[in-house]
């Protein structure tokens, strides 16, 4: 992650080339953010959101590139990506419970290559 400013994160891969941003809307009760993303294989930069499902925040759907996905957090520290229609598990992540206490530290696992890598490292800037 290279910035946080004014609600902007932005990532760069290690060449220190941006490859996803996230710009936080301000809303009034609930959490919303704009992403964009730099896909890999196509080089194109891809449009969406982050938004909250949940009064509690526990859960979010990201919209993107026409397809809805959802992260719900458990109150094991695991937090899992599913696409909307299909239920399938794309990924998850898992805080490491000593990390409460230092700099956090997360497990990634990421099942399915439908996304790029890049959109779970900003949600998990979102939820972490």
């Amino acid at each position: 992650m290279t910035s946080r400013y004014r609600g902007i994160i932005k990532i760069a891969n290690s060449w220190g080339n941006i490859v996803g941003e996230l710009t936080d809307r301000l809303k009034s009760k609930n959490y919303a953010a704009d992403i964009t993303l730099l896909d890999p294989s196509s080089k194109e930069w891809i449009d969406g959101n982050i938004t909250t499902a949940s009064f509690w925040g526990k859960e979010y759907v990201i919209h993107m590139n026409g397809k809805y996905l959802i992260m719900k957090s458990k109150p094991d520290l695991t937090t899992e990506f599913y696409e909307k229609s299909r239920g399938e598990r794309l990924a998850q992540f898992k805080k490491r419970p000593w990390s409460r206490l230092w700099a956090a530290r997360f497990d990634i696992d990421i099942f399915s290559l439908k996304f790029p890598e890049t959109l779970y490292m900003l949600a998990l800037v979102v939820n972490g």
